[in-house]
């Protein structure tokens, strides 16, 4: 099916009466779209972006949202229908009415009320950049046991009350793993807060076991024409850090932990 068709399915699949209860529950789950364009989109009179659509995938149940970007890749390529082969998952429900999620596109920034939330204590911190790292929706049991149980419930709950995460089908992900911190050069609080996430961001692999690789200190005398070779070649390495990610996701299954500190002063003698 192409996308105009597949959307109308999925409705009557879910057991939507209308498309307005339809667009409402996906709404409410993260999609940025009034109502007029989605029903241009189901109509076939607007061609959604690859960012609607991914909002969307996210809003529905797991078993359909690999469906959905299908139907969306055989009406935009339709030569190479073959390519995206259809398999209908079982019949499913409605999300859950109550489920709380963030809105907006796959690359956006924190509010201030939402880096407040973060900053409440390390685990909410640790939580959000453990779900930052996933490459899929995560089962919430699996997330459950790097945390206290006690706590791990009011930290899901302060999340979707601020908007950050879907929970959907006993999984837990984030809105989009591209959020964006605000610029702190203008506000004091914001400054502070983030002082303090540089310390929890040394804590991290502790809380996670990661292994330390290489773990070195020097204080030493150099000539000053060194200091701008050496900080290229730390830039260097940095941006290999940055760039070392296969273009299939399945392949990148270590996680690196890497903070670099340059100072450079003057003491006596």
């Amino acid at each position: 099916m192409v996308l105009t068709e597949f959307i109308s399915f999925l409705r009557s699949e879910m057991n939507f009466s209308s498309r307005k209860s339809f667009h409402a529950a996906l709404q409410k789950r993260g999609l940025d779209c009034n109502y007029p364009t989605f029903v241009k989109i189901e109509n076939g009179d607007f061609f959604p972006s690859a960012q609607l659509i991914s909002q969307m995938a996210k809003a529905l149940p797991a078993n359909w949202s690999e469906e959905l970007v299908k139907s969306y890749a055989r009406t935009q390529f339709p030569d190479y229908g073959y390519l995206f082969p259809s398999e209908r998952p079982a019949r499913t429900s409605k999300p859950p009415p109550h489920a709380k999620s963030p809105t907006g596109g796959s690359a956006r920034e924190l509010t201030k009320r939402q880096v407040a939330i973060l900053s409440r204590s390390i685990a909410h911190y640790h939580l959000f950049l453990m779900l930052t790292m996933a490459r899929r929706p995560l089962p919430r049991k699996d997330v459950e046991r790097k945390f206290k149980r006690a706590s791990f419930d009011k930290i899901l709950d302060d999340f979707q009350d601020g908007r950050i995460l879907i929970e959907n089908e006993n999984t837990l992900q984030l809105q989009t793993t591209e959020w964006k911190f605000p610029s702190s050069s203008d506000d004091s609080g914001l400054a502070k807060t983030y002082r303090q996430f540089d310390e929890w961001d040394l804590q991290f692999g502790e809380q996670f076991g990661f292994e330390t690789l290489l773990q070195k200190m020097m204080i030493r005398r150099i000539s000053p024409r060194y200091l701008s070779l050496i900080q290229k070649q730390l830039e260097v390495c940095l941006d290999l850090v940055r760039t070392s990610d296969e273009l299939e996701s399945k392949h990148n299954e270590s996680l690196v932990q890497v903070r670099v500190q340059l100072k450079s002063g003057v003491l006596p003698g």
